[in-house]
């Protein structure tokens, strides 16, 4: 089903030979082919099906390491993001320069199931690093200050980032954010074991209501806001890992 829309390396979409023989036989409306909208409202249709997944978790430079250029760039360039274009532009121009930079690391999640020696299918990636979580002790309350550890007049907490967090569009049905999430966890958790450290926490935009009670929904809990340099107003959420 996820094959009658593919992408070529440009992250175009486009629809495959077997979605044009489909095509054939129910044809749109003289003209839709060429319409994107067209095109994403039939990639919604099949990806609405049920598909059997069977995801893997794989470290960016891992899978650099081992897949040819071309098929790599194929690869992340099939990622998709209607709802947040930033999180579609990482995977595509800037992840690879994150990792050169040790900024942060990324992690694919791949699909075994569907995947082939010609298509490798993203279902979704999270990127973690390490930044200190800046705080005013004077507005946090007795017990955030023991889940914190914080030492008297410290402001600054090193902690585990998830500075990038993303979904995959083609698998928006079949695939759940939840899955993401947890992976990412589970990573700083064997992180912590090494090195120490008790919080991770992510930011989400104000006004993306959905956004910000999904992660409540995870364990997550707001501790402050703040307007950044993009003059948007972003929500610290965290997450205390010796408390569980």
């Amino acid at each position: 089903m996820i094959r009658f829309i593919q992408s070529d390396p440009e992250g175009f979409i486009s629809i495959s030979s077997k979605g044009k023989d489909f095509l054939s036989k129910y044809p749109p409306e003289k003209g839709q082919l060429e319409d994107i909208d067209y095109l994403i409202s039939i990639k919604d249709y099949f990806v609405s099906f049920d598909l059997e997944l069977d995801p893997i978790v794989v470290p960016y430079n891992k899978f650099i390491q081992y897949s040819d250029e071309e098929k790599a760039k194929k690869t992340l360039n099939s990622f998709f993001c209607s709802k947040d274009s930033d999180i579609q532009d990482f995977i595509r121009n800037k992840m690879e320069i994150f990792d050169d930079r040790s900024i942060c690391r990324s992690y694919l999640i791949l699909d075994r199931k569907n995947s082939n020696d010609e298509n490798f299918y993203i279902l979704g990636f999270f990127a973690l690093a390490l930044k200190i979580l800046t705080v005013n002790q004077d507005k946090l309350t007795r017990k955030q200050k023991k889940d914190m550890n914080l030492l008297r007049d410290q402001d600054g907490i090193p902690s585990y980032f998830i500075a990038q967090l993303g979904k995959n569009d083609m698998f928006k049905y079949n695939f759940k954010g939840k899955y993401l999430l947890d992976e990412a966890v589970n990573i700083v958790y064997e992180c912590m074991e090494m090195l120490g450290g008790n919080i991770v926490w992510l930011e989400a935009n104000k006004e993306a209501d959905y956004i910000v009670r999904f992660y409540k929904n995870n364990g997550f809990i707001e501790l402050q806001s703040e307007v950044q340099e993009d003059e948007v107003e972003r929500i610290q959420l965290v997450k205390y890992l010796n408390t569980e």
